[in-house]
């Protein structure tokens, strides 16, 4: 998953319009990309991009939750 969202990064940031976002939908369980994911937080942090997770889950799955991260500084929303 980590993968895909950083590879969609740069291609929904050729968009025409001013805003861009990207919606990812998933069940949250990364299970075999080489992307960390405090590096993916960063390159979303620096594309100007809005990125929606919507989270979805199905009875009968098991969902793997991984530790915390520590907090960071909150990501600045662009302006208008």
């Amino acid at each position: 998953m980590y993968d895909a969202v950083s590879s969609a990064l740069p291609l929904a940031g050729r968009g025409v319009n001013a805003k861009k976002a990207l919606v990812v939908i998933s069940d949250g369980n990364d299970t075999n990309s080489r992307t960390e994911i405090r590096d993916l937080k960063e390159q979303i942090r620096q594309s100007d991009l809005l990125v929606y997770a919507v989270g979805i889950d199905s009875e009968g799955e098991r969902v793997v939750q991984r530790a915390p991260m520590p907090p960071r500084a909150p990501i600045p929303l662009p302006l208008p």
